[in-house]
């Protein structure tokens, strides 16, 4: 088992996924559920790579879930850390921003990521904590919620990437995003994460010339980090196969990417991260 902690919804919190990280094959079954939440169990399962989650939509004060593990019994309740007293060996990566985080679903470059990692002999966590369709400012007041991932690991990575529905929905700038991400990171950097990733913005088909003008215009902000917000800056937007959203070979519908996109963008994030990964 190489992830010993996770965060149950806060009461009343709908359809929120929480990923317990990543466990042997077939390492966890659920023995017990308790009170209101036994109607609301979804999707619990040790699929590829043994990665387990739930959803859970109605959480009240008391009610656990009790697992089994090759390694004993552990109880999750209501916003509980579970030993959170030390620090696992190895790293976590935690995730912010919008769908090209979650793309595709099953496969996104996050899951490909700590994957490729694990197989590579890491200890590796992680927490895909994006969203979809909203914008980082709109997002601002779960900053603090960040704090809670960062006591099971003794390093932790936070991975910053979006800005497609500040500029399509919100009208915002590419300065208003850099802005938005830079708080984000000097929050992070509070909280106790090690390192700061940003992660500039691929090609899209979706938008107006001037729209796409502000969502890449963040990008060139992003990659003279003159500020010093962000300890490291992947340029994604600099990638060739990321600068054609019309090529179905990286990109499903335009926007979101498909298998192998997805793998490109993990493939570069993790030269990026490697020699900031916890190591004995």
């Amino acid at each position: 088992m190489t992830h010993d902690r996770a965060i149950i919804p806060a009461p009343g919190v709908a359809h929120q996924t929480v990923t317990m990280g990543t466990w042997a094959a077939n390492d966890v079954t659920i023995t017990a559920i308790d009170g209101s939440i036994n109607n609301n169990l979804q999707g619990m399962s040790t699929v590829s790579g043994g990665r387990a989650s739930f959803s859970s939509a109605a959480l009240v004060g008391g009610d656990s879930i009790t697992f089994a593990t090759s390694e004993g019994t552990i109880t999750y309740g209501p916003k509980t850390r579970i030993n959170s007293s030390r620090r696992r060996n190895g790293t976590n990566l935690v995730v912010v921003g919008q769908s090209l985080n979650h793309t595709p679903f099953d496969d996104s470059y996050g899951w490909q990521l700590q994957e490729s990692l694990y197989n590579q002999g890491h200890t590796v966590g992680f927490d895909n904590y994006a969203w979809a369709g909203a914008s980082f400012a709109m997002r601002d007041a779960i900053k603090t919620e960040l704090r809670e991932l960062v006591f099971g690991y003794k390093k932790n990575i936070l991975l910053i990437w979006g800005g497609f529905t500040d500029v399509f929905t919100e009208g915002r700038t590419g300065q208003n995003i850099y802005d938005d991400k830079k708080s984000w990171a000097l929050s992070a950097a509070g909280y106790g994460y090690d390192t700061i990733v940003a992660l500039t913005v691929p090609d899209t088909t979706w938008m107006t010339a001037p729209q796409k003008t502000e969502y890449e215009a963040q990008n060139p902000l992003l990659v003279a980090n003159a500020d010093s917000a962000f300890d490291v800056v992947v340029d994604i937007a600099a990638i060739p196969s990321m600068q054609d959203a019309s090529n179905t070979t990286y990109f499903s519908d335009g926007t979101h990417f498909t298998d192998a996109g997805a793998a490109v963008v993990a493939g570069a994030v993790e030269t990026a991260i490697t020699p900031y990964l916890w190591r004995p």
